[in-house]
């Protein structure tokens, strides 16, 4: 079965087991420094850290930010050893079905195989892409690069309406970019 279990900063193997699987999975460009993590655990009530577990084994990560009218995909891995068996599949049906708020993630552009990869599985869990919309995701701190990507939605059918407004929240609140 699987199941996402709420991580706190008191489950300290838990997150070194997090911290690895983030580490190897997510480019320097595109993930935060782990205490920071640790930082938003503790005092930000949006953000949340889950472990994915399978049959109570941990096999992958979930970072995302909870609204009351949106949820935001942060970062999303399989542990390397336990890919390709469908729990990605699985752990996002469990993620959509959890509330009834709609989901924005990013991804890269389709300019290799793996992100167009990624982007086709992404749809085939009922997101949708919004590659018309040009989206840059600030740099985590200045040691990092700002990346342009794309934003994909599910349960959002009027995106094209709100688009700047989620485009303003995720860089004020997810990046602390002041306007």
């Amino acid at each position: 079965m699987i199941n996402l279990k709420h991580i706190t900063e008191q489950d300290t193997e838990l997150l070194d087991y997090i911290r690895s699987v983030y580490e190897y999975s997510f480019p320097e460009d595109e993930r935060r420094d782990f205490d920071k993590v640790k930082e938003l655990l503790r005092e930000n009530g949006a953000f949340r850290l889950a472990l994915i577990e399978k049959d109570e084994m941990p096999v992958g990560l979930f970072a995302y930010w909870q609204w009351p009218d949106l949820r935001y995909v942060e970062h999303f891995a399989v542990d390397r050893n336990c890919r390709g068996g469908g729990i990605g599949a699985d752990i996002l049906r469990v993620f959509v079905e959890m509330a009834d708020t709609p989901v924005v993630l990013e991804v890269e552009h389709p300019d290799d195989e793996i992100c167009s990869r990624r982007i086709r599985f992404y749809e085939r869990q009922g997101f949708v892409l919004h590659d018309a919309f040009d989206y840059v995701q600030p740099p985590y701190d200045a040691t990092k690069k700002a990346l342009h990507l794309y934003l994909m939605t599910y349960g959002m059918p009027g995106f094209a309406d709100c688009c700047c407004e989620i485009e303003k929240r995720l860089h004020t609140q997810v990046y602390g970019v002041r306007f």
